[in-house]
């Protein structure tokens, strides 16, 4: 099976039953944004619909895990759809339970 790529997340599956997932913004402190949420969104979609798959084991490239919001994206302009929604993530989680 190949890989889905996305914009801010490295992928890899070390073995048929884990997805390796890591943050991929090092030059921002992997700092999240709207592209960071709709990837994330979309790969635990991905990963929900690998049969095979057991474990998510989330890390960061480089020396941080994350650093929060990236609010220079964002600016003062931030509202709460920009940033997907926790809803959105929460009906994730609840339907991979």
């Amino acid at each position: 099976m190949s890989l889905p790529q996305y914009e801010t997340l490295e992928v890899v599956k070390p073995t048929q039953h884990i997805w390796h997932v890591r943050f991929n913004r090092p030059n921002k402190l992997n700092a999240m944004n709207g592209q960071f949420f709709a990837d994330l969104k979309k790969c635990f979609e991905d990963v929900n619909k690998d049969e095979e798959a057991r474990v998510v084991i989330l890390t960061g490239n480089g020396k941080h895990f994350y650093a929060g919001l990236d609010l220079m994206e964002y600016g003062s302009d931030l509202k709460f759809e920009d940033i997907g929604g926790t809803n959105d993530l929460i009906q994730i989680r609840l339907e991979l339970l």
